[in-house]
């Protein structure tokens, strides 16, 4: 079943009255459940083409639908995930910015009954007696749990994902990485995963499109059926990583 489907998809933007073409003519669906990569080089356009899947920005031709319907302004239903650390209010308890959302959209029939939903969500990332932490006592990856957390609490259609993990060490990085894939297993939620990483991308995902900076448009899409859990070390996972490295 089609969750996510981009049709004909293209973008500019203007400065001096000059066009800059970002993303031309992009096709390609995402299947309910599936995790898709998208890869490429800084300025493919790959933010802008999560923006837009948001409906944080419109395309100027074609359209993304959400279950058929088209996506024109953002909506709980996408939530996005950025890479900045600072995606928590720095004055709330970590639970309290898992309830927010909550709160904001009436989720929950009291307090109560969203408290123990942020919880549950808080111990799905392994954040469990943290909750009356501050951001500023968490480290950067703790942070970053906690908003995966915060957007899960909501229950969205699709989670939308803009390199979160660029701005960890590589050990944390490996370690939220699986812990997105265990958390995937448990929800069955949706992915749309923005990265410029290869090996991260292998290692996420069921399918990858390549984004071509020079012709703003898909240069490939590659199957991903190497087997779990992926290692940099197993059988084919250095073929598919030189195979994608030869394409961007």
């Amino acid at each position: 079943m089609k969750k996510l489907e981009i049709r004909k998809v293209s973008k500019s933007y203007f400065k001096d009255d000059i066009e800059y073409p970002v993303l031309l003519d992009i096709n390609f669906d995402i299947a309910d459940g599936e995790i898709l990569c998208i890869l490429g080089s800084s300025g493919c356009g790959k933010t802008t083409l999560l923006r837009l899947t948001g409906g944080f920005e419109l395309p100027d031709s074609g359209e993304i639908l959400l279950k058929g319907q088209k996506i024109i302004k953002p909506n709980k239903d996408r939530i996005m995930l950025f890479q900045d650390f600072q995606q928590l209010f720095p004055w709330k308890t970590v639970l309290e910015n898992v309830m927010l959302p909550l709160n904001i959209h009436c989720i929950g029939k009291n307090i109560e009954v969203r408290k123990k939903t942020a919880q549950k969500y808080l111990s799905m990332v392994q954040l469990e007696g943290y909750e009356h932490y501050f951001p500023y006592q968490l480290s950067g990856g703790m942070k970053q749990r906690a908003a995966i957390a915060r957007s899960l609490a909501l229950e969205p259609e699709i989670l939308l994902m803009d390199e979160p993990f660029a701005n960890l060490d590589a050990q944390t990085r490996n370690t939220i990485q699986k812990l997105l894939l265990e958390i995937w297993k448990q929800t069955g939620i949706t992915i749309l995963f923005v990265t410029h990483d290869i090996q991260e991308a292998i290692t996420i995902s069921q399918r990858i499109v390549i984004l071509n900076k020079n012709t703003k448009d898909i240069s490939y899409i590659i199957e991903n059926q190497l087997p779990r859990p992926r290692t940099p070390n197993q059988e084919g996972f250095g073929e598919m990583f030189n195979q994608i490295y030869d394409l961007i």
